[in-house]
């Protein structure tokens, strides 16, 4: 049995794969980015659409998406940090990197995901760049709308997850 591509150390059967086949939801924001790293590597598009919040989708290319992941060999994850607020369980910020070659060009991919949960499932709603998250922090007013485009005032949504 193979390894799970995520890098927990159990099996791809004993791990992702339930995800991939919608048999189980993740529980933990850091489990949907292993469970979405997986779904690159199996090339499982319909799990990558399925865990991607109403924001994402509204703004996805799909045939663009198929394209890249066809182009790309994924080499590794590595989860960074998680910020879960714990007076909001429904944001969370996930940092990390994927290690992947497109030809014989080996590159690293950086990012801070924002995770949201929407309807009892944790969801990707795009990346916050260190730019952003900057900006958010120093320039945005706690009274301004929120980045995310959840309608909420940011002092009542993404704040809570920025420290």
């Amino acid at each position: 049995m193979e390894s799970c591509y995520c890098g927990s150390g159990k099996t791809f059967e004993k791990c992702c794969m339930k995800y991939l086949l919608k048999e189980d939801i993740v529980n933990t924001p850091s489990e949907l980015i292993q469970s979405r790293y997986s779904g690159f590597c199996e090339k499982n598009l319909d799990y990558i659409l399925f865990t991607n919040s109403d924001n994402v989708r509204r703004e996805l290319n799909q045939k663009t998406i198929e394209s890249w992941i066809e182009a790309v060999h994924f080499n590794k994850l590595e989860i960074v940090s998680v910020e879960n607020d714990e007076f909001d369980s429904s944001h969370a910020l996930v940092e990390f990197k994927v290690h992947f070659q497109v030809g014989y060009a080996e590159h690293i991919h950086y990012e801070i995901a924002h995770i949201i949960r929407h309807k009892g499932r944790w969801t990707y709603d795009g990346m916050i760049s260190m730019k952003k998250r900057a900006e958010m922090g120093f320039k945005i007013s706690l009274d301004d709308l929120c980045l995310c485009g959840s309608g909420k005032l940011f002092r009542e949504c993404c704040a809570k997850s920025c420290k």
